[in-house]
């Protein structure tokens, strides 16, 4: 397995204002496997979907400068680019397919394997209803068909990574229940389509739909990548590193991937970090999330 890190612009803003020079030069001091890029966070992908050369060109260089891996892309959702996958026609569609397929194109250029997209909005406005639900699982596997197509048109040798999802109170998410995920991926039936398999997600779904580990069982087998960082019952809303919080549900879940043998991306955020304790350096924080995450899937998946 590879272990690595969520890339998006956190680095940049306050309270960091790190340039983009400084941040490469960070991570090539920790003992990381990858990054996973986040192509609308870091500016490669603009609002529209487009892809912006300059940028792109700019993180390419930084990369080779500093030697930094990238094990996956995460293609852009829509609190970045007003995209969605549940609508079949309109500027929304299309946005959504182009965005996809340059996410697609970029991933291709720098030589990665997974594009992690989200199946499902996450700034929607359809309540929660079974009817609603199903008519946007078809629209969703339709214009993902249009995505596994475009990838076996192009001969490349990349595979999409459907992440599940994180249930909301007052809309209809997909991909929320490990088997919605599981459905997709069979609907379109390719060996270019499985899931991300996001753990802090799922802690979350398992809680609100009163799940059991086993239902995962059958999600773990179409896995292709892995976002994790522990569950804290006290920073719910947190992805939170392997120190504070640890679940049994998530050990649980993890020791289903007996087989597994790709990326394990850590998503904590830095600023939660510095909240947990600011006495530690970003670089000690990073090689130490990394670290424990590397002893609990080694301790857990056996």
């Amino acid at each position: 397995m590879k272990f690595g890190y969520n890339f998006s612009n956190q680095l940049l803003k306050d309270p960091f204002n790190y340039s983009e020079e400084r941040i490469f030069k960070l991570f090539s001091g920790i003992n990381i496997d990858c990054l996973e890029i986040q192509l609308a966070a870091v500016g490669i992908i603009d609002s529209k979907g487009a892809v912006d050369k300059t940028q792109k060109e700019k993180i390419i260089t930084l990369l080779k400068k500093y030697r930094i891996s990238v094990g996956s892309v995460h293609a852009p959702y829509p609190f970045y680019v007003s995209n969605y996958l549940n609508f079949k026609k309109g500027i929304l569609h299309k946005r959504a397919l182009k965005s996809l397929k340059n996410s697609i194109n970029v991933a291709n250029e720098l030589g990665v394997k997974v594009v992690v997209i989200h199946p499902s909005h996450t700034l929607g406005f359809y309540k929660n209803d079974a009817e609603y639900e199903k008519n946007i699982t078809e629209i969703i596997v339709e214009n993902l068909s249009i995505i596994r197509d475009y990838i076996e048109k192009k001969k490349y040798n990349i595979k999409i990574g459907l992440e599940t999802m994180a249930p909301k109170k007052d809309r209809v998410i997909v991909g929320d229940k490990p088997q919605e995920i599981v459905n997709i991926i069979k609907a379109l039936d390719s060996k270019k389509i499985g899931a991300t398999w996001d753990m802090c997600h799922a802690y979350r779904s398992l809680v609100k739909y009163n799940l059991r580990v086993k239902d995962f069982k059958e999600l773990a087998r179409y896995t292709y990548h892995i976002h994790y960082s522990s569950f804290s019952p006290i920073l719910s809303q947190c992805h939170c590193p392997t120190y504070y919080g640890r679940e049994k549900p998530i050990q649980r879940m993890i020791s289903l991937l007996k087989d597994y043998n790709g990326i394990v991306i850590n998503e904590i955020s830095p600023i939660m970090l510095i909240y947990l304790n600011p006495k530690r350096t970003l670089k000690q924080w990073f090689n130490l999330i990394i670290k424990q995450s590397r002893e609990d899937f080694k301790k857990w998946m056996h």
